[in-house]
C-alpha cells in the first residue's frame, strides 16, 4: 500500500498547490478566472521546489527514497497548514466549485474527453518502462547513478551527456523513480511535458497521443 501511495505525493502536492494558488490569485468572481496562469504558476513553484529540495538532499548525501519521501511529506504539510490558517485553500475550493457550476452541459464533453486522454497517458506512462536508446544511454542511467550515490554530484562515465546536459528533467524523473522503487515511475513526468522531437512547441501537446506514448515506450 505504501509503495502505491508514495509516488502520488508529488502529484498531490501539485494539485494542492493549484488549489492554494486559486485562493491566492487576485481576481474577482465577475472576471473570467485565468486557469492557464494558475496551472503555470503552480508548475513553476512545483518545479522550483523539486530542484531546491533535490539539491539540498544531495548536499546531505540523502537523495534516497526516504529523503525524497520526507521532502514531499514536508511540502504537503506546509501547504495544508498554510492554506488552512490563511483560508486560501477554502477560497480556492470555492473558486473551483463556482467555475464547475459555470460550465454548460455541452462544455463538459471536451473536458471529459481530455480527462480520458490524460488518464490513458498516465496509465501507459506507468505500465511501459523507459527502454528506448535515449533513456538507456542518458536519462535513466543518470537517475540510477544519482540514486545509487545519494547525490547529484558528477561521477565517472564514458557517455558525457550524463554530466553536462541540463538536469531538470532527470530531477523530476528521480522523484517518481525513487518513490515508486522501480523504473515504472521513470516515465511519469513525460505526459505533462509531452515532448516530441522536431515538433513546434505549440503543437506538441495536441499531437501527443496515447499511441505515441505506447510506441515511444516500447521502442528499443
Amino acid at each position: 500500500m505504501i509503495d502505491f501511495l508514495l509516488p502520488l505525493l508529488p502529484i498531490f502536492g501539485y494539485f494542492l498547490l493549484v488549489i492554494l494558488i486559486c485562493g491566492w490569485y487576485p481576481t474577482s468572481y465577475k472576471q473570467e478566472f485565468p486557469w492557464y496562469a494558475v496551472l503555470l504558476i503552480a508548475a513553476a513553484f512545483w518545479g522550483a521546489y523539486t530542484v531546491l529540495a533535490s539539491e539540498f538532499l544531495s548536499l546531505l548525501g540523502f537523495l534516497t527514497r526516504i529523503g525524497i519521501s520526507a521532502g514531499w511529506t514536508l511540502f504537503l504539510f506546509v501547504i495544508v497548514v498554510y492554506g488552512w490558517r490563511t483560508g486560501k485553500t477554502y477560497r480556492g475550493w470555492l473558486r473551483l466549485w463556482k467555475s464547475d457550476q459555470s460550465l454548460e452541459k455541452w462544455e463538459w464533453i471536451p473536458v471529459v474527453l481530455l480527462a480520458i486522454i490524460l488518464l490513458a497517458l498516465c496509465v501507459i506512462a506507468y505500465w511501459v518502462v523507459p527502454n528506448n536508446t535515449d533513456s538507456l544511454l542518458y536519462h535513466m542511467s543518470r537517475v540510477a547513478h544519482w540514486i545509487q550515490n545519494g547525490s547529484l554530484a558528477h561521477y565517472p562515465v564514458a557517455y558525457e551527456h550524463q554530466l553536462w546536459n541540463p538536469i531538470w528533467a532527470e530531477v523530476a524523473i528521480i522523484q517518481f523513480y525513487a518513490l515508486a522503487a522501480d523504473e515504472h515511475g521513470g516515465r511519469a513526468p513525460h505526459p505533462p511535458s509531452a515532448r516530441r522531437q522536431g515538433t513546434p512547441p505549440r503543437r506538441r501537446y495536441l499531437e501527443y497521443t496515447p499511441a505515441d506514448a505506447l510506441a515511444q515506450g516500447r521502442r528499443t
